[in-house]
């Protein structure tokens, strides 16, 4: 454009345009990581947190691609992922975020062992549904490390131990964030568009957008 016109894009389309419209513009010229970085400090910035942005951020996003935020988070904004969530989330939802954040899951998505993911089943069933009250450490081991291949052997799985859905069993046995966070990684590994189309759907729901 520069080279064309003589002329710096960004600069043109601050003086053209405006609101939502500037902004979606905005994020489009900026490389993925730096856009991603961008998006975690503007959720946590000022008073309250846009859990919604930290949790769509780290559960979407591939280990390559969740480093790169790290990365560049710290060079923008001079300290790390890490300590962000540490300072603005808490309890449960604090250490998920902060598992997903270490973008350690396998991703190797071939070759699933059956019988690791029925094992992995019986284990979320016994921490969830199985129990009085909730082992949530173990939903947080099975479902940030677990391929997303495994995972989805995992969730059929599931139903032979119980009545419900994986779903049903996280709502039932979470609420708020926590709840939110570990949806958003079961979509995600069921099928990642539809983990999108949810989130837009949300979003255009009731009144206003």
């Amino acid at each position: 454009f520069k080279t064309l016109y003589g002329k710096d894009l960004e600069g043109e389309l601050k003086s053209e345009l405006s609101g939502k419209l500037l902004q979606l513009c905005q994020a489009l010229l900026m490389p993925p990581d730096q856009y991603d970085a961008a998006e975690v400090k503007r959720a946590i910035k000022g008073a309250g947190t846009d859990e919604i942005a930290l949790i769509e951020l780290l559960s979407s996003r591939t280990n390559a691609q969740v480093a790169q935020l790290g990365a560049r988070f710290k060079l923008d904004h001079k300290k790390t992922l890490e300590e962000a969530i540490e300072s603005e989330t808490s309890g449960h939802f604090k250490r998920l975020l902060f598992s997903l954040a270490q973008a350690n899951r396998d991703e190797n998505e071939h070759n699933v062992d059956s019988e690791k993911a029925r094992q992995d089943a019986k284990e979320l069933y016994e921490a969830g549904e199985k129990k009085l009250g909730t082992d949530e450490s173990k939903f947080n081991e099975i479902l940030v490390r677990r391929s997303f291949a495994h995972l989805r052997q995992v969730f059929e799985a599931y139903k032979t131990f119980s009545k419900k859905t994986i779903e049903a069993a996280i709502e039932s046995e979470f609420s708020g964030d926590i709840c939110r966070g570990l949806l958003a990684v079961v979509y995600c590994a069921q099928y990642k568009p539809d983990y999108f189309a949810r989130a837009l759907e949300k979003s255009m729901k009731g009144l206003g957008t």
